[in-house]
């Protein structure tokens, strides 16, 4: 590890190409521009993201394009089963915080836990959320849930039996686990938000920001090249709107709400979880007003 003063005397000569941002190796994942190269090779820094959220918001999206952009390590190859879930996500608590401080490279995590009351205690941490219209979110899960097995969190047949109406209207009234979750990670403080929408409608943009957030050095092309290998018509080999119902990847697109709630859907949203549902969608800026239409 070099000292201070030559860390410094290195970074002097070499500032017209940190500057420049210049791309230098080609990984499995992306490019390493300068900068990135100089933090992790010579400085010898750590970093660690996580991408926490809510269920079926286009967390696995946002972490797949950071995952690349910024070249993280899967972090769970480098943690214990002890600290993830059924579904071999990062379960957040003070202990797997404590863990954090013995790891050593660029890490980047996904999780669905509930947050931590208090901030991260590792400085070199951050938390990126993603949320979304909760009608969308209960659409998607409508799907989800009545195609995953049981034992990863589906619901079971006598769910998937039930008509699309009939499963909307489930999640609605007995859905505090998806509920919760996107209450609180919207509401929790320590995280960077993002909304999927935005994400949808302006990704490079959106991605650009969250670089600068995580000081993560990179470059627009670089950038534009993620958006495209992550893109639902790659992905999924369909355009946006063109639905498969029993897919992960079922339709891409925003809005489909308005597809799939009737009257009935509409006041059970508005009303059931004593208004918690509407409530969040009003402080999220989906509507302006709880008597939305």
């Amino acid at each position: 590890m070099l000292s201070k003063k030559n860390v410094k005397e290195v970074k002097r000569q070499l500032v017209p190409l940190w500057n420049s941002g210049l791309v230098l190796r080609k990984t499995v994942y992306g490019y390493y521009t300068f900068p990135t190269l100089f933090r992790r090779c010579v400085l010898g820094e750590t970093s660690i993201v996580i991408v926490a959220s809510g269920h079926k918001v286009g967390s696995t999206w946002l972490y797949d394009m950071l995952r690349d952009i910024g070249t993280f390590s899967n972090g769970l190859h480098f943690i214990p089963e002890e600290f993830q879930d059924k579904n071999g996500l990062l379960l957040l608590s003070p202990e797997v915080f404590e863990y954090f401080k013995m790891l050593r490279g660029y890490f980047i995590f996904k999780s669905h836990s509930i947050p931590l009351s208090e901030e991260s205690p590792v400085n070199n941490s951050k938390i990126i959320t993603i949320y979304r219209d909760p009608r969308d979110v209960l659409i998607s899960n409508t799907f989800f849930l009545a195609i995953i097995d049981e034992a990863k969190g589906g619901l079971g047949e006598s769910f998937s039996r039930l008509s699309e109406t009939e499963r909307i209207l489930k999640i609605i009234s007995e859905g505090d686990f998806l509920l919760t979750r996107l209450e609180n990670w919207y509401r929790t403080p320590t995280a960077y938000k993002v909304s999927f929408e935005e994400l949808k409608i302006h990704p490079l943009d959106t991605l650009l920001k969250i670089c600068e957030y995580l000081e993560i050095s990179t470059t627009i092309n670089a950038i534009e090249r993620v958006v495209m290998k992550h893109s639902f018509e790659s992905k999924s080999g369909r355009v946006p709107g063109q639905e498969k119902k029993d897919s992960f990847l079922r339709k891409g697109v925003v809005g489909d709400w308005r597809n799939y709630f009737n009257e009935e859907c509409v006041i059970a949203f508005k009303n059931e979880k004593e208004g918690r549902w509407n409530r969040l969608l009003v402080e999220m800026g989906y509507e302006s007003s709880l008597d939305w239409k």
